[in-house]
């Protein structure tokens, strides 16, 4: 059959199949057809992910009961590791004020006579920074000292002043700071003051090359006699 096509020519249309249609049905099915893809491929990873999480929490579950017990043994290791620290601060700060003013009575030299006569004694604490400190700029021979003893007083001569002193500076567990002394007119005593450094029973001594509780103004002088502790009645005032 023959089909004539009677329109005009400007109105007459092509007549063939419809190109763009099946192109539009197939880029449709390749969409489907990714879209199913990927949901496949999507549902297997998380499948996958699913049953790990499953495996590590039956594996947490499992180590509980020991990360329970170990956050609770790190806890009291905490609390005693606090409770030591303070422990050992209070036992680091303790200090026996009678024992170390009977250490500085027993180390006052003796004598047939009084050698000096104290007229006054205060006692205070160095704390350790202090001590450093003192240590460093080689106050007491370098002596790391815990306790100083502010003393005043009069010596009979000048001797009985230096054999005081020397008392001090010799021993291994004091050191001296000579101060001042001046001489009375009336009975030719001589009044002082000085301060005596006391180390602790933990110390440890450093003595520095070239220094000496004499270059604070005190003469050498020979060691004196072993403190005996009938000391104490020799120091006159110093009770």
């Amino acid at each position: 059959m023959i089909n004539i096509n009677l329109l005009p020519k400007d109105q007459r249309r092509a007549s063939g199949p419809d190109y763009w249609k099946l192109g539009a049905g197939a880029f449709a099915g390749v969409a489907v057809l990714t879209m199913v893809i990927l949901q496949t491929s999507v549902s297997g990873t998380l499948s996958g992910l699913n049953r790990q999480i499953e495996e590590h929490q039956s594996e947490i579950a499992v180590l509980k009961p020991q990360v329970d017990e170990r956050n609770r043994l790190q806890a009291e290791k905490t609390k005693l590791e606090s409770v030591t620290s303070v422990a050992n601060t209070l036992k680091a700060g303790q200090t026996s004020w009678s024992d170390d003013l009977a250490r500085f009575v027993r180390q006052l030299p003796s004598g047939d006579a009084p050698v000096v006569a104290l007229s006054s004694l205060s006692m205070r604490a160095v704390d350790a920074g202090a001590q450093q400190a003192a240590a460093q700029n080689g106050l007491y021979d370098g002596k790391a000292v815990s306790k100083e003893v502010q003393l005043s007083g009069k010596a009979r001569s000048s001797a009985a002043l230096v054999q005081f002193v020397n008392a001090f500076e010799q021993a291994p567990d004091f050191g001296v700071q000579f101060q001042n002394m001046q001489r009375e007119q009336a009975g030719g005593q001589y009044s002082f003051s000085a301060t005596v450094g006391m180390v602790g029973a933990q110390a440890e001594n450093v003595r520095p090359t070239g220094t000496s509780g004499a270059q604070a103004g005190a003469p050498q002088a020979t060691a004196p006699q072993a403190p005996t502790d009938a000391s104490a009645a020799n120091a006159g005032g110093s009770r």
